[in-house]
């Protein structure tokens, strides 16, 4: 099935946990108008027995900005899920000159420290933990690459040329970055780049190439493919892509595969179909198997993170939402999966909200509460049905196919 895709109107979400960090605010409940219902006619989940080859993680996306509500949030992801998901996409831009020197993290500013040093604790708790990292060059609206972290100038001059990503004291900064975080969280999987495809989209649709352009980013991602390659040749190193971006135009996510090349391991997907105004009733295999007659290399997908309202949403866009919705997305995304041919089946799938995050609107990005209502449980840790799926499927045994 060909879905179409308004990119202008999914350009006006807040596309990234990053942008939806800056309107990170505790909130009153709120209600919402009656949500639209669906008879499903979803693929059954197969018997519990059935093993399953991907992992299903969750983001420490808290609920509160307190200590309590941060341990909270990963005592949750501890107990319902077998994958921990590290997803540092921050608003407020890299220490590039720190990280060009490369004494990390001795240097680094407690502040901009402090996330990395929390998740670093929670992980060394005694039990064993497999860890997905996203670490992102780009700036949180795709546009180009991270500022100077707390607004500074950028350290490496003012030309374009100093502010690209073919700059070698740019991409030495990304290799020193990346490898502390290697060393830091060891993890399964790493990503370098976040809806990295969005910047590509920028660039031609609206002339923008801040950082030297697509193109650019991609010989800079290389480059930190390789300078990570040479000490953990088996760790899997990929890029994420917007599903739904992808959707509206595949002959250009079919130009970036030939630019990657050889030096990408995963196809990282985010996808929130509610953005579209899909329901789950709607969505079929080929909402994620038209992209693959584009992955001439055959690899495997992983998803990078999702998720389902589970009330409506009504903003500059329309979105679909109840529990019994946010139920039946889950279903379809664990039937799909279990339904891909096993050359490509996912590693992992990630639901980033573990829990209702308490997300307010701001002037940048109105339509942050779009995912106000997207957690396994609500703000108050009560399960809804989808948590009570998802840990029924975490019950399947695990039998990873790589």
């Amino acid at each position: 099935m060909n879905f179409s895709l308004d990119i202008f109107r999914y350009g006006n979400l807040p596309r990234t946990f990053a942008s939806v960090l800056v309107c990170l605010s505790l909130l009153t409940a709120c209600g919402g108008s009656t949500a639209p219902t669906t008879t499903s006619t979803l693929t059954p989940l197969p018997p519990l027995d059935t093993p399953r080859s991907f992992r299903l993680a969750l983001t420490p996306f808290a609920n509160g900005v307190t200590d309590q509500a941060k341990n909270a949030a990963w005592t949750f992801v501890k107990q319902h899920s077998d994958l921990v998901a590290l997803h540092f996409d921050t608003t407020n831009g890299l220490p590039w000159d720190i990280l060009e020197t490369g004494n990390l993290p001795a240097d680094l500013p407690a502040d901009f420290r402090k996330e990395f040093d929390e998740a670093a604790a929670q992980l060394n708790d005694g039990s064993p933990h497999t860890v997905y990292v996203a670490i992102n060059p780009l700036n949180s609206s795709r546009t180009g690459m991270q500022p100077q972290y707390g607004g500074g100038a950028f350290p490496f001059g003012t030309t374009s040329s100093d502010q690209s990503f073919d700059n070698p004291r740019v991409q030495t900064a990304l290799i020193n970055y990346a490898k502390w975080i290697v060393d830091t969280f060891n993890p399964a999987f790493l990503a370098i780049g976040i809806e990295a495809n969005i910047y590509d989209i920028n660039e031609i649709n609206n002339n923008i190439t801040d950082g030297g352009g697509f193109q650019a980013f991609v010989r800079c991602y290389q480059a930190v493919y390789d300078a990570i390659k040479a000490s953990h040749p088996t760790l899997p190193i990929f890029p994420t892509q917007q599903l739904e971006y992808m959707q509206g135009s595949l002959s250009t996510w079919n130009n970036e595969m030939a630019l990657y090349g050889t030096k990408i391991d995963r196809i990282g997907l985010s996808m929130y179909p509610s953005s579209q105004n899909l329901l789950p009733s709607q969505l079929t295999q080929a909402y994620v198997t038209d992209l693959l007659p584009f992955n001439t290399n055959n690899l495997p997908i992983v998803v990078t993170e999702t998720g389902y309202g589970s009330e409506p949403f009504s903003g500059s866009f329309i979105a679909p939402g109840s529990p019994e919705l946010q139920r039946d997305y889950l279903k379809w995304l664990i039937a799909a999966a279990d339904a891909l041919p096993d050359a490509v089946k996912p590693d992992f799938i990630v639901w980033f909200f573990p829990t209702d995050a308490p997300l307010a609107a701001t002037p940048a990005f109105p339509d942050a509460a779009y995912y106000l209502s997207m957690g396994l449980s609500d703000k108050n840790l009560n399960p809804r049905e989808t948590q009570l799926v998802w840990d029924q499927q975490l019950t399947r045994p695990l039998q990873p196919l790589r």
